[in-house]
């Protein structure tokens, strides 16, 4: 008897005789006349990659690793209304005055 089970959904997987969910990654496409591959729509979905995100790619020995650039938002302005200037001002006076 087979201890895999393979199951259909939007993300191929199979589901081992423990219970346990197994991802299935190795999905085959072909390069396109400008060197372009489309990512699965399962491996862009669990990524969190929509059209226009940016991706790098690098050399992991014989492949190609693909990964999304997650930009961080900027952190000018987030303390703002925090009262920290006129503390810092304060601590700077009580130093002076020390």
């Amino acid at each position: 008897m087979n201890r895999y089970t393979l199951r259909y959904s939007a993300v191929p997987y199979l589901l081992t005789g423990a219970g346990r969910m197994v991802i299935l990654t190795g999905m085959t496409y072909r390069v396109g006349p400008k060197g372009q591959v489309v990512i699965p729509k399962s491996m862009r979905d669990r990524l969190g990659i929509t059209p226009g995100d940016e991706v790098d790619f690098s050399l992991d020995g014989e492949a190609v690793r693909v990964e999304p650039i997650r930009v961080q938002a900027s952190l000018r302005g987030s303390l703002a209304g925090r009262g920290l200037l006129s503390e810092l001002e304060a601590d700077h006076r009580t130093e002076r005055d020390l």
